[in-house]
């Protein structure tokens, strides 16, 4: 396979919480101040968990945002239009995520990729 999108997990996770301060920003008038801290707490824990140093717990959080359609607030533009490409051409495709010091984080193959 040689459709792969390397994804930095420090820069994805800068992306995710970009992506979902906007939306909880948007929405704040609109939930109600309760259920605004669990969302809160929810991205504080998500971002911990990308970022953290056990590779199961970050790939593992990983995997469950793109399989649950996060995958457009995890990865640049430019990387996600060329995975909607493959997919619309029925090519196989994978994220490899490393660490920006190089490590490897793991692969989220195809099949836990969705938007």
């Amino acid at each position: 396979m040689n459709n792969t999108i390397i994804v930095i997990a420090e820069q994805a996770a800068k992306n995710y919480r970009t992506s979902m301060m906007d939306h909880l920003y948007i929405d704040m008038e609109h939930i109600e101040p309760g259920n605004f801290a669990g969302d809160l707490i929810q991205l504080g824990t998500d971002l911990k968990n990308f970022l953290s140093p056990d590779n199961r717990i970050a790939l593992n959080t990983f995997r469950d945002h793109f399989r649950t359609g996060s995958t457009m607030t995890l990865v640049d533009p430019e990387a996600f239009d060329q995975l909607e490409a493959w997919d619309n051409n029925n090519e196989d495709f994978r994220i490899a995520i490393f660490r920006e010091d190089g490590s490897a984080v793991g692969i989220v193959p195809q099949e836990n990729i969705c938007w």
